[in-house]
């Protein structure tokens, strides 16, 4: 089983209004991964430097 990585960007408004409003995007993520056939075997939230 190959196991790729998929890097997505928010838009610094968009990162700001999901940790001001606690939001979930991981049904989002998911339905997005297993849409195309895959499997979502994990989602990390990152922040720093670009």
């Amino acid at each position: 089983m190959t196991t790729r990585i998929t890097y997505v960007n928010y838009k610094d408004d968009v990162t700001m209004s999901i940790m001001k409003n606690g939001e979930d995007k991981t049904p989002n993520i998911k339905a997005a991964v297993e849409s195309c056939g895959g499997k979502l075997l994990g989602y990390y939230g990152l922040i720093g430097q670009d």
